[in-house]
């Protein structure tokens, strides 16, 4: 093998272990505006809730996670949810400084049952519900599949940034499922992070064997 391949090689293996920065714009266990899903969160446009301009002036603040049934460390209990209210409404501001900095957003949640993600008014995900971004919105009486148990922590990458993140304050909106009124249970929680883009290329600090050493045959390449 040449010093000129073992080099390429190299460079291919240190690419590949190199992970991008991210800041932190919210963590799970956060402070939350809510509200019980008892009807729809605003009126007469049931979509303006999920705007970065919407006065939240009628939500509580809680932190998460919401849950019922299944009993969770802390966050907050919906002790009047079963048989009363199928979801709930989520509203949360962060600020972006600069969205050049990120490549994408990263999105982690649990949940059992089901949510649709917005930020500024622009669907992001939907989990455990019926359509994709663009599909009718959910209404306060839609339900949820059912979920796995025990829900995982999952995580989404969210690109396309200029399309609905703006530098300044942003709001992700979340609007929680449930399977039905007389469910079981619920629980949500959820983490959102800047990805930060690289511009700083891989360094080989070391590479054995050495460029330029004399061998028949390459079984390893430590870099």
């Amino acid at each position: 093998m040449t010093q000129k391949t073992f080099v390429a090689l190299a460079l291919i293996c240190s690419g590949l272990i190199t992970q991008a920065a991210e800041i932190s714009l919210f963590s799970s266990n956060a402070t939350w505006r809510w509200l019980r899903g008892t009807a729809e969160a605003s009126a007469p446009d049931a979509s303006s809730w999920r705007s970065n301009s919407f006065n939240d002036a009628a939500f509580a603040s809680a932190p998460a996670p919401f849950w019922y049934g299944d009993v969770q460390t802390g966050g907050t209990q919906l002790t009047d949810m079963i048989n009363s209210y199928s979801c709930i409404f989520l509203r949360k501001q962060f600020v972006v400084t600069n969205i050049a900095e990120f490549s994408a957003l990263r999105f982690g949640a649990r949940v059992d049952d089901g949510y649709v993600v917005w930020i500024n008014g622009n669907e992001r995900l939907r989990f455990g519900i019926t359509g994709v971004a663009g599909d009718p919105v959910p209404a306060a009486t839609t339900l949820a599949a059912n979920a796995t148990e025990p829900p995982p922590f999952d995580f989404y990458t969210f690109t396309s940034l200029g399309s609905y993140l703006v530098n300044g304050t942003n709001t992700i909106a979340v609007q929680v499922f449930n399977t039905s009124l007389a469910s079981s249970d619920l629980g949500f929680d959820c983490s959102l992070d800047g990805l930060l883009i690289d511009t700083n290329p891989p360094v080989i600090l070391s590479v054995t064997p050495a460029p330029g050493s004399s061998m028949n045959t390459l079984t390893q390449v430590v870099v």
